[in-house]
């Protein structure tokens, strides 16, 4: 996936709708960014919170509906 449909495909993904901790219905629900780090690892903001990954690799599994390797315990 191109770095364009990554994004496109976060802003779709159920969890930029997903409620907020608060309730507030005044919050914009949405994606916000995405983040990769020099290390590689990468971070995607919603507007509830955040999801930590190992690598973009594993942000393109979990958007096909697997868990990422780094969220196994």
């Amino acid at each position: 996936m191109t770095l364009n449909e990554i994004t496109t495909a976060l802003a779709a993904h159920p969890d930029a709708k997903r409620a907020t901790p608060d309730g507030d219905p005044a919050r914009p629900q949405c994606f916000q960014c995405l983040t990769v780090w020099g290390s590689g690892q990468c971070s995607v903001l919603y507007h509830w919170g955040r999801r930590d990954f190992a690598d973009i690799g594993e942000v393109e599994a979990w958007l096909a509906g697997q868990i990422p390797r780094s969220w196994e315990l």
